[in-house]
């Protein structure tokens, strides 16, 4: 990959250019330039620049850009994050790779609620392992996995708490070791997890980033990238996208290209489809939202934080199962940090734990994507649909058995967040061509030579963290474009 300005972007056009540098570009970019038809020339278009981990840690930030500064919120009750710079969301995120549920790709047809993928679990068993390769992950072991895997994972899980042992101990087929994409063990020059609870900006450089893991790809000299470059529209005409238009030093410039890859993110990538003129109903509609019950468990005698990650392990009680018909699925993460404080009652402050219920819920088309006056992005969300306050309290009702196999003397309630920070759904795939943006194999309906990648594809958010769904759905899309593998 070379690092070009603006001005020297190839006159001629490009086979590929790919808008966005983050788990979606990234992912289906690696895939694309080992496949049997492989493009010959690549430009990368980012709009923030190059931050080192070193920059990072010293700033105690992971970009320069005030991304809230970049849309429009003033209808929105979250404030949706994102990091923009080279790598993207793979430098500010917490390294949580657990897969989807598989019942979640088929909610609506088991469950009448929801909705149906237009692909399922086994479509991407094999992209979520090689995903997982690809980032190091720690798990548990084949037969320990909540999921069916076709492979084991690449490292060993982190050590579980003294909390998770006695869990495991007690249900073994509803607590794991949580999958991250943090080293359990050393690689290279690279150290495992210290375990400082710090994971958005990694100490030691233990979790996976574009910048430590893409060696190979970034010095690729059939790629192209231009940093400060902001993506404003396509030209699209006939029904194909002929260049991208963008912004970079303060001046205008445009690029050529036969195939583009949007993967900026679920606020900016329908953003530019809108700007290009594009009104498919489906562009910008249903900003997916999860909401999350933390709790702290009070215990007697038993002590916690002895964990070998910020969060060690996930619970699976209550991500299926008859209430499916009421509520979404619900994951429980079990933390080895303490976000509302340690014990205070003397010499016995480890004698606690802090547990959050991740809760899918329904998609509202109204919790969309639009654009200002200004043609920046405007973000319209008013929060979680009525049924998400039910299934909070169907979790806290649940939560006692769940942990009834430890010595609990108390569990209180802290805290409801009524959204969690993973910007989906605003380009949703599905079969439907009148009601989804892009097809199952990630090509724009309207533009049958823009792919969209990334979270923004996907049409429900499950209860699980979505960046490793969308690394393995973009490995899969760029197999369907390019034929697979070399």
């Amino acid at each position: 990959m070379t690092i070009v300005s603006a001005d020297s972007v190839a006159s001629g056009g490009y086979d590929m250019v790919v808008v966005g540098t983050g788990f979606g570009s990234l992912f289906f970019l690696h895939r694309a330039m080992n496949s049997r038809r492989r493009p010959k020339r690549v430009l990368m278009l980012e709009r923030g620049r190059q931050n080192s981990h070193a920059w990072q840690i010293e700033n105690g930030r992971n970009s320069d850009i005030d991304h809230w500064s970049t849309y429009d919120l003033s209808e929105s009750v979250p404030k949706w994050n994102c990091t923009l710079g080279l790598g993207g969301g793979t430098n500010c995120w917490e390294g949580i790779t657990p897969r989807m549920y598989r019942d979640v790709f088929r909610s609506r047809s088991l469950y009448g609620r929801g909705i149906d993928w237009p692909v399922g679990y086994d479509d991407l068993e094999r992209y979520y392992c090689d995903a997982e390769d690809i980032m190091l992950v720690a798990g548990p072991g084949v037969e320990e996995s909540p999921w069916p895997r076709s492979r084991p994972y690449p490292m060993p899980p982190h050590r579980l708490s003294s909390v998770d042992e006695a869990l495991r101990r007690a249900r073994p087929n509803e607590h794991f070791a949580m999958p991250t994409a943090i080293l359990s063990q050393p690689h290279g020059a690279r150290p495992s997890c210290c375990g400082s609870s710090y994971c958005t900006l990694c100490p030691t450089d233990a979790k996976f980033t574009a910048l430590n893991s893409f060696e190979t790809l970034f010095n690729d000299p059939d790629i192209d990238i231009v940093l400060g470059a902001e993506v404003r529209a396509f030209d699209i005409v006939g029904g194909a996208a002929t260049r991208v238009r963008y912004v970079a030093d303060g001046r205008e410039h445009e690029a050529a290209g036969d195939l583009f890859v949007l993967g900026a993110n679920a606020i900016h990538s329908p953003a530019i489809l809108l700007r290009s003129g594009l009104d498919h109903p489906a562009i910008g509609r249903g900003m997916e939202i999860k909401v999350s019950l933390l709790a702290q468990v009070f215990l007697d005698g038993l002590e916690h934080f002895d964990g070998g990650t910020m969060h060690p392990s996930m619970n699976t009680a209550l991500a299926s199962g008859p209430q499916r018909r009421e509520h979404g699925a619900m994951t429980i993460i079990v933390s080895n940090a303490w976000p509302h404080g340690a014990r205070a009652d003397f010499r016995r402050w480890r004698e606690a734990f802090n547990a959050s219920v991740t809760i899918e819920t329904e998609t509202l088309p109204e919790n969309r994507i639009t654009l200002g006056r200004d043609g920046r992005p405007r973000v319209i969300h008013r929060g979680a649909p009525p049924s998400a306050q039910a299934s909070v309290e169907w979790a806290w009702s649940r939560l006692p058995e769940v942990f009834s196999a430890l010595p609990v003397e108390r569990i209180e309630r802290q805290d409801v967040v009524l959204y969690e920070n993973h910007l989906q759904g605003t380009l949703r795939m599905g079969a439907d061509a009148a009601t989804s943006a892009v097809d199952p194999d990630q090509i724009l309906y309207d533009t049958r030579n823009i792919a969209v990648v990334g979270t923004s594809v996907m049409p429900s958010t499950g209860s699980v963290n979505p960046s490793l769904t969308g690394a393995a759905l973009s490995l899969r899309a760029a197999d369907r474009i390019f034929g697979g593998a070399s």
